[in-house]
């Protein structure tokens, strides 16, 4: 069964598509422009990728509201947007909110970025450095396999 996780930003969105022996393949697609060119652009690129890898389900970290409201705006319209595109291909689709993903990969909904990126490596057994998006990226795909093995 292939998963596929996805960090999304506007300024940097992070996928990975994993199976239960590793990482397929994973990355950052950075887009510039404005917002409906960046979402349109990120969403295309998506959309080339999950045709060519074709995963079974996957998952996204949802929107964190942090100090300014049209950013949670923007990501939402992104979110959204990709949610759809997901959902016209067929594939089933969880949000996690950023401190379920924390727990469910480190033990602590508090983890800070560093300690995420150090139990998404040790878990998929990497050893080169990883982009911080890309990262997220594998902890969403593995958070999305760890839901779906416990609910299958």
């Amino acid at each position: 069964m292939k998963f596929l996780g996805i960090d999304p930003g506007l300024v940097s969105t992070g996928y990975a598509f994993i199976n239960e022996e590793g990482i397929l393949s994973s990355g950052v697609i950075k887009e510039e422009g404005t917002t409906a060119e960046r979402i349109y652009a990120i969403t295309s690129r998506l959309k080339r990728l999950v045709v060519q890898h074709r995963p079974d389900r996957a998952g996204i970290e949802t929107a964190f509201y942090g100090r300014n409201p049209q950013s949670l705006i923007k990501s939402a319209q992104l979110i959204g947007a990709i949610s759809y595109l997901l959902m016209d291909l067929g594939i089933e689709t969880i949000e996690f909110h950023p401190t379920v993903l924390k727990r469910m990969i480190t033990g602590k909904g508090r983890a800070s970025k560093s300690q995420v990126s150090y139990m998404v490596k040790k878990l998929l057994q990497i050893d080169t450095d990883l982009f911080p998006d890309e990262a997220d990226a594998l902890a969403v795909a593995l958070a999305t396999r760890f839901y779906h093995d416990r609910r299958d």
